[in-house]
């Protein structure tokens, strides 16, 4: 039995995930902020309410780092399972401390938009880091008219259909709180 502390979160990716390419000392990881916020309907005042917005940093390795680097990009709603973990780190400060999601899955929200995945044939390398650092110099090249989603990484394909004026009114709302 372990004693990890784990976590499911949906959420909205508040930051560009960022990767950082494996070396000889390390394997490649991702990091990125997504934002939580709960809503409720409030009965007497006949309307939804929404509740504080809270923040996530969110760590993945290897593949997955990879794969949601190439795949997702700030504003997608996602779900994130993983661990709960401190990270700690020396800041001029002295020792400083937060709680970081150590992700063993992540996707995009079928519930807000479409996807179309494609799995990683055991023959193809998992480094998309050129594919990725392709599709990330002109994201608006990817993105249709009507707001599809249309990178096409070496790994994993995903085709969010979500309007560029819903996408921006969500990210808006996360960043006004």
């Amino acid at each position: 039995m372990t004693h990890d502390a784990r976590i499911t979160l949906t959420g909205w990716i508040g930051s560009t995930p960022r990767l950082f390419p494996a070396t000889d000392d390390a394997v490649a990881y991702m990091s990125m902020r997504v934002a939580h916020r709960k809503s409720w309907y409030h009965r007497s005042k006949g309307e939804w309410v929404d509740g504080p917005t809270t923040w996530y940093t969110v760590k993945a390795w290897r593949a997955l780092a990879e794969n949601v680097a190439a795949s997702l990009r700030k504003g997608d709603p996602v779900m994130i399972c993983g661990n709960l973990t401190n990270d700690t780190w020396e800041s001029p400060d002295g020792e400083r401390e937060t709680m970081v999601i150590e992700a063993d899955a992540i996707g995009p929200h079928l519930g807000r938009g479409r996807c179309v995945f494609t799995p990683m044939r055991a023959s193809e390398p998992s480094d998309t880091t050129q594919n990725m650092n392709a599709s990330n110099t002109s994201e608006d090249a990817t993105t249709t008219a009507t707001g599809t989603h249309q990178s096409q990484p070496a790994t994993a394909s995903v085709d969010v259909t979500q309007s560029l004026t819903d996408r921006s009114a969500s990210t808006d709302a996360l960043t006004a709180v």
